[in-house]
């Protein structure tokens, strides 16, 4: 604790438990992991594959 001087002590925040630090990465990955599938679902359904396609073949 630390006195601030006027008679009030205030409580120093207590660092993480290494248990509880996993776990709350876990929970950001998760949430990480499917705004990327959301945003690679929606990217994936505005190719045109058929100019895909043509461009492909028009290749070879």
């Amino acid at each position: 604790m630390k006195d601030k001087g006027k008679g009030i002590l205030i409580e120093a925040p207590k660092p993480m438990k290494k248990k509880d630090q996993v776990k709350m990465d876990a929970e950001y990955a998760k949430k990480l992991q499917e705004a990327l599938d959301k945003e690679h679902e929606e990217s994936y359904k505005n190719i045109d594959w058929d100019a895909a396609l043509d461009h492909v073949q028009s290749k070879e």
